[in-house]
């Protein structure tokens, strides 16, 4: 595509709110100047349509979403931290779903069915339901390894830990002795993964290399733990103790990385058993009462986000980027139109421009990042857009008017 095609105003978030190709006389190489009847340019009425979806959907535009099993009905479902609402991805059969992840670079999700024994995966939409691996015993914990293209899984039945690639290829085992995973993280920049032990009725926080080898026990826990989380910023591992609530064991519990004394991080929360880590803020699920809980690893408040009549969510993943995040830091700005610009019509994933996965690079995934230029992620929920997106939004609509100058 011509380098003016990528130096216009509109993409470059500066002015006209035309779009490239379609008559905009302000940009020459673009069709060259149009005049209407009206004697306007004819990217008024283009420019109108874009300009009220860029500000319709920019304050629209998705901080974080938290998703979860609810076990044995058949469920996946997502809190939209911006919104406050839950809806259904999967609505049912898929039979006993127990720990999801997510596939962020190819829009997907994947989840353990324990029933069929399988991994399965969709669309983050919950749509195009396939399977990935098939006769597996008792598949439990999950994860993706976004660097590699793999999907690592535990076998509870087996005592295994096995990786394949995203579609299923090349299925190895990693660890032969792994009791009672129940979470698997993955930790891509240092070629590690950590996983949960629960061998001879004693609790650890173990680590490996991702191939398996050099297997090493990080720490021991005070109970047996459900869930891992760990801030590899700050080297903070945290973990879930599900018991019963009168052993004193129950709770979420947070040390450095080897070394210290175990701290309870709430003392009103008995029992928890699934965590998903987002900045400072650290999700989980606690019983009884099936709830999931917002803790500020900062105040130490805990805020609850969704309540359950009778049902316990299980496996938590949360998706923290927004609607035209291409480079996974959580900003919509120069950064992603400059991704889209490099690999347009050649990409196919995410962080190669692919905003709306449908597995090209194109004038949509254009449209999808200029919608939500200026937005921001954030693990409380508000969504805090540039100064900029509100700006931008009023030129545009400013520029619908201006007259071309004509010779």
């Amino acid at each position: 595509m011509s380098q003016a095609f990528w130096n216009c105003p509109w993409l470059l978030g500066l002015r006209c709110p035309g779009l490239c190709g379609l008559g905009c006389a302000r940009v020459s190489g673009l069709g060259g100047a149009r005049r209407s009847g009206f004697g306007r340019c004819v990217r008024f009425p283009i420019g109108l349509v874009i300009a009220l979806l860029t500000y319709l959907l920019t304050s629209n535009a998705v901080a974080a979403s938290l998703y979860w099993s609810t076990g044995v009905d058949g469920k996946i479902q997502r809190y939209d931290l911006t919104l406050g609402q839950v809806e259904d991805v999967i609505s049912g059969g898929i039979g006993q779903a127990r720990s999801v992840a997510l596939d962020l670079e190819f829009g997907r999700l994947y989840w353990t069915d324990s029933g069929s024994g399988s991994i399965r995966r969709a669309n983050l939409d919950g749509t195009d339901v396939e399977d990935v691996t098939t006769g597996l015993q008792r598949p439990t914990a999950i994860a993706i390894d976004q660097s590699n293209g793999k999907v690592y899984w535990s076998d509870t039945l087996t005592n295994q830990i096995q990786r394949s690639g995203l579609d299923g290829e090349n299925l190895e085992t990693v660890v032969n002795d792994a009791v009672g995973t129940s979470s698997i993280i993955i930790d891509s920049p240092s070629n590690q993964f950590f996983w949960l032990d629960s061998s001879n009725q004693v609790g650890t926080i173990q680590r490996s290399d991702l191939d398996g080898g050099n297997s090493q026990v990080v720490r021991e826990t005070d109970g047996i733990p459900t869930s891992l989380a760990i801030d590899f910023t700050n080297d903070q591992l945290y973990w879930a103790i599900f018991d019963d609530p009168d052993s004193g064991k129950a709770g979420v519990f947070t040390a450095p990385e080897g070394v210290g004394v175990p701290e309870k991080l709430s003392s009103d929360v008995t029992a928890a058993l699934a965590l998903a880590l987002f900045q400072d803020r650290l999700f989980f699920s606690v019983f009884p009462g099936g709830k999931i809980l917002r803790h500020d690893l900062i105040t130490g408040d805990n805020e609850p986000l969704v309540s359950f009549a009778g049902i316990l969510p299980i496996g938590l993943a949360i998706n923290p980027l927004v609607e035209g995040d291409a480079t996974f830091d959580l900003l919509v700005n120069n950064d992603d139109f400059q991704v889209i610009k490099n690999f347009y019509r050649q990409g196919d994933r995410r962080s190669q421009g692919d905003l709306n996965f449908d597995r090209t690079v194109d004038l949509n995934d254009l449209i999808l990042l200029k919608a939500n230029f200026g937005a921001q992620g954030n693990a409380a929920g508000n969504q805090v857009p540039e100064p900029s997106t509100i700006v931008l939004t009023l030129l545009g609509f400013v520029c619908l008017f201006l007259r071309p100058r004509t010779k």
